[in-house]
């Protein structure tokens, strides 16, 4: 049974669309999404119009879904008033006595804050990963107990050491056991939250002698740190 008070409850788009995807019904809420004053506007138009590109393929294929029966779901891209907006679309058919679809309920979710955010993210990963390969000085991403998990090629010059050497020990194996518990000390202060970054001078073991280097240790995100990573 269709509960429109329910629906109408929902923050989110909900729209109830013919078997062939022609809408009918546009609740309250997706009517105040889209920047709709008046339902008549959008009532008796094919919610497939409302896509475009792959997106309109995602709908169509949905809309087929749901009429026979079962589910379709896409993310979506539609913009409001000049704004872009990407949407979670999920379409369901809704059955009649007999347990045949007769309508499909169309509900979309506005994802646009994390769609931007997904996209910030990855444009910082990419900004990162071009400094990190092409930097003049050594680099590294170091797990939480110390393990080396990524080592670019100044590093490895550096030490003395191939990066699969690296790689296969962590940054403790190769400090002069006198400066280990002041990096590790350091290191904790960092994951705690207590220093945003840190540097100090520290010795590294390479082919039987030590040499003295500077070390500079930041926390790359909070979300690196629940990956199991830290910027060394």
């Amino acid at each position: 049974q269709f509960n429109r008070s329910l629906v109408e409850s929902s923050r989110d788009c909900t729209m109830t669309l013919a078997l062939d995807g022609v809408l009918s019904w546009i609740s309250e809420t997706g009517q105040s999404l889209l920047r709709i004053s008046d339902s008549s506007q959008v009532i008796g138009k094919s919610w497939i119009d409302f896509w475009t590109g792959a997106d309109r393929v995602a709908a169509c294929a949905a809309i087929a879904a749901a009429a026979g029966g079962g589910s379709g779901t896409f993310v979506g891209y539609f913009p409001v008033a000049g704004q872009p907006k990407w949407w979670d679309v999920a379409v369901s058919p809704i059955v009649d006595t007999k347990g045949h679809p007769e309508r499909l309920l169309a509900v979309s979710r506005d994802i646009t804050k994390r769609r931007q955010a997904e996209e910030q993210l990855h444009e910082s990963e990419l900004r990162f990963r071009a400094t990190f390969d092409n930097a003049g000085i050594g680099m590294a991403l170091v797990g939480l107990d110390g393990r080396w998990l990524e080592v670019n090629d100044p590093l490895c010059a550096i030490t003395g050491y191939a990066r699969e050497e690296l790689l296969a020990s962590t940054f403790t194996d190769i400090t002069h056991p006198d400066d280990r518990t002041a990096s590790w000390t350091q290191t904790r202060r960092l994951l705690a939250g207590e220093v945003p970054t840190y540097s100090l001078e520290k010795r590294y073991h390479d082919m039987g002698q030590y040499h003295r280097l500077a070390d500079a240790q930041r926390r790359r995100r909070a979300a690196d740190v629940h990956r199991g990573g830290a910027g060394h």
